[in-house]
């Protein structure tokens, strides 16, 4: 099967379609063939930096263009890319050795070691002159990706201690796309919402599918969401139940119409990572608005998804193609990817890599997948009936 990563890599980048990125009283538009080549110029620089494939570079920045031209300017070179959220780390040396990273750009004042400025240290405003053409530069390798190499590394919350890590492969992405692309159609005239950082893995799918299947993105940040939405326009919002719960009451308060904040154009709200309340969900679905929720866990990625055509109130959605789910006697729920999203943790006390609440173990070698025992569904699919239905509807 044809790889949606290799694409990515391969391109070229579909025409007419764009990504914008929306601030506060101000915007910037980059269409998709242009933002290629930027992410073909950013990768020639890296290599001048002396960034080799199998490196790491971090980011540690808001939202911007020189996160994504880094995040696919690392693809074509074969360099992981680390995540790094702001506000859970600082741009220190030692982030540098504590997950080996050759480079990390942030848009965070660097700290000063003994009055110098650390060398792997960078303002990821540099990206920007990256992003020029620079004669003389020899032509990229061809790449490509096995479904079970890691293009980027992310991070867990947190909740529990120090952010543990966790090296995404190919294959994991590639199946998560796929999926959701077959339940919800994403293409022409499209525009996808993205606000959460860029740091979380997901956010970047959206950048990968307007690369694959030709749709718009907008980027933008939590501080601006709700300000710029009715200018954008865009046909998808992507958004964790808070924010549709602070959506509902502006609207209520207000006595408008959710399209009137969302923007004319909206098609679906797309929401999951905390249990979204019945009477959120059920005020979009009765203004016409439809929000599809869905379950998934930085380990697993998604495993369940309510979408058009399939979708049951007080459920997390049916479970996706390449996932499959046990519900044990203990109410545990169980999950196996056909292609993990990593096999242990990365930069953990090897307690953590043992924890049983969530711990990777490799199943039969005949279909070289994962089982994920994600933790007790007590707190939601056995108190409030919001239980992962199967693709029979059981």
């Amino acid at each position: 099967m044809d790889s949606l990563i290799n694409r990515v890599v391969a391109g070229p980048a579909p025409e007419g379609h764009r990504v914008t990125f929306a601030r506060l009283g101000a915007s910037e538009s980059v269409e998709l063939p242009e933002l290629r080549a930027m992410a073909g110029n950013v990768a020639q620089g890296l290599r001048r930096l002396g960034v080799r494939p199998g490196d790491r570079i971090g980011i540690l920045s808001a939202n911007r263009l020189e996160w994504v031209l880094l995040d696919l300017a690392a693809l074509r070179l074969k360099v992981v890319t680390a995540g790094l959220e702001p506000g859970k780390f600082d741009p220190r040396p030692e982030l540098l050795e504590r997950y080996g990273l050759s480079a990390l750009f942030t848009d965070q004042p660097i700290s000063r070691e003994d009055g110098e400025t650390h060398k792997g240290i960078l303002p990821i405003e540099d990206v920007r002159a990256l992003a020029q053409p620079s004669p003389g530069d020899a032509p990229l390798p061809d790449v490509s990706y096995d479904p079970g190499e890691a293009t980027t590394l992310k991070f867990t919350s947190g909740s529990t201690g120090r952010p543990k890590g966790l090296a995404a492969t190919a294959g994991s992405i590639d199946s998560s796309l796929r999926a959701v692309q077959g339940m919800f159609a994403h293409g022409p005239g499209d525009d996808i919402f993205v606000f959460l950082p860029l740091s979380l893995l997901q956010q970047r799918y959206w950048i990968y599918s307007a690369l694959c299947f030709g749709h718009d993105v907008t980027v933008s940040t939590y501080e601006a969401a709700f300000a710029v939405m009715p200018s954008v326009r865009p046909t998808v919002v992507m958004g964790v139940p808070g924010f549709f719960e602070t959506a509902m009451r502006h609207v209520r308060e207000t006595g408008g119409e959710p399209r009137e904040l969302f923007g004319d154009r909206v098609r679906y709200l797309w929401t999951g990572s905390a249990p979204a309340r019945a009477e959120m969900l059920r005020f979009f679905n009765e203004a016409g608005v439809p929000i599809y929720e869905g379950y998934g866990l930085n380990e697993t990625c998604i495993v369940t998804k309510n979408h058009p055509g399939a979708s049951r109130e007080g459920s997390v959605g049916r479970v996706v193609p390449g996932k499959h789910v046990v519900l044990d006697e203990d109410g545990v729920i169980h999950v196996r990817s056909d292609h993990p999203v990593a096999r242990r943790y990365e930069y953990c006390a090897p307690a953590s890599r043992r924890r049983s609440s969530c711990r990777t173990e490799r199943s039969a070698p005949a279909t070289s997948a994962t089982s994920t025992r994600t933790g007790s569904c007590s707190c939601t699919a056995a108190r409030t009936t919001r239980s992962c239905w199967t693709t029979a509807g059981t």
